[in-house]
């Protein structure tokens, strides 16, 4: 199984959004999802058609009210058809977690059916953690996914050396 570790603010919008005031902005309406982004998004998709998904967003620790509205990007994400069956879960949130523990903890419940991955992020990640930033693509915040961090993506989930972290590996 091929997994995406996916990100929303940074990488499916951007911050000319405002992140900082992301929930207080657009408490009223419908979060936006930049279309250039998505559109790369999609194009990822398409060049992994078995590719799942699994959630590594703040947005996943949304209330019950929250996630049940248009407001959460995910849903709105998961409504777009080229999402359809593909999100598999999301990663675990402990106390002030940080997404590339949250990733580890994934990884280590479920690594043994993960035959490659890759990390779409746009916040802090270490220069070596159990192998996981060899899986990173970095995504600039002031602009959300490219075609290039796609490009990197696909050359990520394509090349045969996906070791999901070995003892070299450990900081």
């Amino acid at each position: 199984m091929r997994v995406l570790f996916l990100d929303i603010d940074g990488v499916v919008n951007h911050a000319s959004y405002g992140e900082d005031l992301y929930h207080d902005k657009f408490a009223d309406k419908a979060v936006p999802i930049d279309k250039d982004n998505l559109k790369a998004l999609k194009s990822l998709f398409v060049a992994c058609p078995d590719l799942k998904v699994v959630w590594s967003s703040s947005w996943g620790i949304c209330d019950d009210e929250t996630w049940q509205s248009w407001k959460n990007p995910r849903l709105w994400l998961e409504a777009q058809d080229f999402m359809h069956g593909r999100v598999i879960g999301i990663t675990p949130r402990k106390f002030s977690s940080e997404h590339f523990h949250e990733i580890k903890w994934w990884l280590d419940d479920n690594g043994a059916k993960v035959d490659a991955y890759v990390i779409l992020e746009d916040d802090y990640f270490p220069a070596k953690w159990f192998g996981l930033e060899r899986h990173l693509v970095q995504v600039n915040p002031n602009k959300g996914l490219t075609s290039d961090d796609v490009a990197k993506a696909i050359e990520i989930l394509t090349r045969k050396d996906h070791m999901i972290g070995t003892k070299e590996d450990v900081v």
